[in-house]
């Protein structure tokens, strides 16, 4: 595939504005693939009161039982349940949402991330795999699909288990007053799985661009609202578990961890971060809230690291925006609105990469043709939403 276009991850083109991130819509998907159209119904309830450290509940118990729903699905960074969702808001209001870039959170923040770390350098590794379309007039991003969650041994990898061991201990099906003791209580030994999720979709903006992105949530801290339109980002919260900060080299280790956490949180205005340390036994140790307003100034004290610097990440985060939607006016041109233009986007050799996908390429017919990246029932909903505008 030749290069057509790179990025250097040193270059830095100034700060851009970015916009208030605020709900669109959401939906819920199960274990098997389903998804349900702004539906909360797998949203989770965050309550885990001081006093339950006290039992030292150790987070590796029942790494055995845990059902790995997403080995198992046939593409678990499919796009397709955003795209679901756009389709139905879209269908609502009878309009195209008008919006440059729609992808998933993750991508972008591994994208902003992959000038950070081994400070891009030439030959670091980086599992940055994704494959980019221009359809409509929109940049559509997805990820390739991901490696197993289990080592050879057929269980999943411990330090994964604890993070969603941490999660289910710490959050509930409902809010609190609906719940029983017994929901309470039964935490500690109800079996663990990775099946169920609930995605947030956000519109922000940087610059001049307007993005839509998606974002698994992991629960509601507070309360949720229930009014029509209402925007429960800033009640959302993300969890995260690791090991206990014992000396200066695990120091820095969090501390890159917690920059990666605040660009997800940052991306799409979640404020508050909750972080659960285990200790060498597995125990959970400790629990600490961050509001992802303070971290910036946590991490750039006088020791902060380059590898660290939330406003470099900022800047650069507009740098990329703006060299994408170079991407997007330059082919835009070129192409009807039912066209769809496929690439590859890649970090290698201390730069983003995109690359031009063929049609002599074996991939190129499941992107364009297929559904590898945009759902047949999305392109057929946005060609006859173009046809339509054009009989009015």
């Amino acid at each position: 595939m030749p290069v057509i276009s790179r990025l250097p991850l040193s270059q830095r083109n100034g700060r851009a504005e970015v916009g208030r991130p605020r709900e669109l819509a959401c939906y819920s998907r199960s274990g098997s693939g389903q998804i349900k159209v702004n539906s909360d119904e797998n949203l989770r309830y965050y309550y885990f009161p001081d006093g339950a450290l006290d039992t030292r509940p150790n987070l590796s118990i029942g790494r055995g039982s845990f059902r790995d729903y997403r080995s198992s699905m046939e593409d678990v960074c499919s796009l397709h349940g955003l795209l679901e969702t756009i389709q139905s808001t879209e269908q609502s209001k009878k309009a195209k949402m008008k919006v440059h870039i729609v992808t998933f959170r993750g991508i972008i923040r591994k994208m902003i991330s992959s000038a950070f770390e081994g400070r891009g350098r030439r030959g670091f590794a980086n599992d940055m795999d994704f494959r980019m379309v221009i359809f409509d007039g929109q940049l559509f991003i997805k990820e390739e699909k991901k490696k197993d969650l289990r080592e050879a041994s057929g269980r999943i990898d411990l330090n994964t288990f604890t993070g969603y061991k941490f999660e289910a201990l710490t959050t509930l099906p409902k809010p609190l007053c609906l719940c029983t003791r017994a929901d309470l209580e039964s935490r500690p030994s109800q079996p663990v799985d990775n099946g169920d999720e609930f995605v947030t979709v956000v519109g922000t903006s940087i610059g001049g661009c307007r993005i839509i992105l998606g974002a698994e949530v992991d629960g509601i801290f507070d309360f949720k609202e229930e009014a029509e339109r209402s925007n429960n980002v800033p009640h959302y919260m993300e969890l995260k578990c690791t090991k206990s900060v014992e000396d200066m080299r695990d120091a820095q280790t969090f501390q890159n961890k917690l920059f990666r956490t605040w660009i997800q949180c940052f991306l799409v205005g979640i404020p508050r971060i909750i972080y659960g340390f285990r200790n060498e036994r597995y125990e959970l140790a400790s629990i600490e809230e961050y509001t992802t307003s303070e971290v910036p100034e946590m991490l750039g004290g006088a020791h902060s690291e380059p590898s660290t610097d939330c406003g470099d990440a900022v800047v650069w985060y507009g740098t990329i925006v703006e060299w994408l939607m170079g991407i997007l006016t330059r082919y835009n041109q070129k192409a009807s609105p039912e066209d769809i233009i496929p690439f590859r986007l890649t970090m290698q050799d201390g730069e983003l990469q995109l690359s031009d996908i063929q049609a002599s390429d074996g991939e190129y017919d499941s992107i364009v043709n297929g559904d590898a990246v945009l759902s047949n029932e999305f392109k057929a909903w946005r060609r006859q939403l173009h046809r339509d505008t054009l009989t009015q």
